[in-house]
């Protein structure tokens, strides 16, 4: 049984992290982006741990999660590599140690996809942090304590390999955190395990106006007296209290919103949509999106809010549009799907245009059951 909401919420969120990179529309000072980006990549990590199984061998777990992130982001890294070896001059050294660094930071031309091999990196840490609570019989209290904690942790890491100069070899490097942004682990992690922790109560969530209402003046009231300022990528978090306080509230605030909307067929459909097909979303909008505005601003129309809202609607419904094809195609599926994937893709679609058949909600497109 799919869980309407949950589809809602993750389109909700693939089409803010879309909007966050739309350079027209949300400038990256701008008070809109930084609310946005208080609890975007937080849900994300929040959603990715509702729907993880511990219980699976680790064996079987990385190789899954290899199929379903690092292959796409290899992908598209081996696709952006012609472009950028023989039209842009990149170094073809710098752009293969880039690629196997798994880190948008030594590879900005995907760098939107640094999401990707950290989230298998997150699945593989949640793994062993959940069999260390269980083999210590570690209660709820204790398990949100320690990932208090934890968090705590990778708030005083982010600078210590951020931007620093290192000299190896005769020369000066400069470290841009750790491979597969290992340096933001402990708090991507705690997200992911208070999505996990918390799972039943995701689930099960229904619309209530009252804990809307709640959220929402929380949020606000954060946002008004802390300012928080959260960017992962850039290795931002200005405020323990403020910052995880503004996502905790941020996460309810779009749950309820996503059981609202979820109740309007109108709408519950093209959000689900976008939803199930998010990892697409991840992986083409930010190319679409620039080429259509650099498009826009060759024909005389130049970046402007229409222009960035003319750019935005292109990159999700061309994204959306490859994400048919390739669901439609065996060897493209093979390119960017699970194996067990391209083998149901033979599977009719509903009338909405999603997939009948279930999903992993895992990758990065989960897809919600019953738990």
């Amino acid at each position: 049984m799919r869980l309407a909401h949950i589809d809602v919420a993750r389109g909700l969120c693939i089409l803010f992290v879309v909007l966050g990179h739309n350079p027209a529309l949300t400038h990256p000072d701008s008070l809109s982006n930084a609310c946005l980006a208080v609890f975007r990549m937080p849900l994300l990590f929040f959603i990715a741990g509702t729907f993880f199984r511990a219980n699976i061998p680790f064996g079987t777990l990385m190789r899954d999660k290899a199929h379903a992130l690092i292959k796409p982001f290899l992908v598209m890294a081996v696709l952006h590599a012609p472009f950028r070896l023989l039209w842009w001059d990149a170094d073809p050294t710098g752009y293969l140690l880039g690629t196997l660094s798994g880190s948008g930071t030594y590879l900005p031309w995907v760098y939107t996809l640094w999401f990707l091999p950290h989230l298998w990196l997150v699945f593989a840490s949640g793994w062993l942090l959940e069999r260390g609570f269980t083999k210590h019989g570690f209660h709820s209290v204790e398990r949100v304590l320690l990932l208090l904690m934890l968090l705590m942790l990778g708030v005083w890491l982010l600078p210590v390999f951020w931007m620093r100069p290192i000299q190896m070899l005769d020369s000066i490097w400069l470290v841009k955190g750790l491979p597969l942004s290992a340096d933001i682990l402990p708090i991507s992690l705690f997200y992911f395990s208070m999505g996990h922790h918390f799972r039943a109560l995701f689930q099960r969530a229904q619309y209530r106006w009252q804990a809307a209402a709640l959220s929402l003046m929380v949020f606000v009231g954060l946002i008004a007296v802390y300012s928080p300022r959260t960017g992962l990528f850039s290795r931002v978090y200005t405020d323990v209290l403020g910052c995880t306080t503004a996502a905790l509230a941020g996460i309810v605030l779009i749950t309820q919103i996503s059981c609202a909307l979820s109740r309007w067929p109108a709408l519950r459909g093209p959000l689900a949509h976008c939803g199930v097909n998010s990892l697409f979303l991840l992986l083409f909008h930010s190319p679409v999106q620039s080429v259509t505005l650099k498009t826009l601003a060759a024909l005389g129309w130049p970046h402007s809010t229409p222009a960035g809202w003319v750019a935005f609607a292109v990159s999700v419904l061309v994204s959306l549009a490859l994400a048919r094809l390739i669901r439609r195609s065996a060897w493209l599926g093979w390119c960017f799907l699970p194996p067990n994937q391209v083998q149901r893709r033979s599977s009719p679609l509903a009338s909405d245009g999603v997939p009948t058949a279930p999903m992993p909600l895992e990758d990065v497109a989960p897809v919600a059951r019953s738990a």
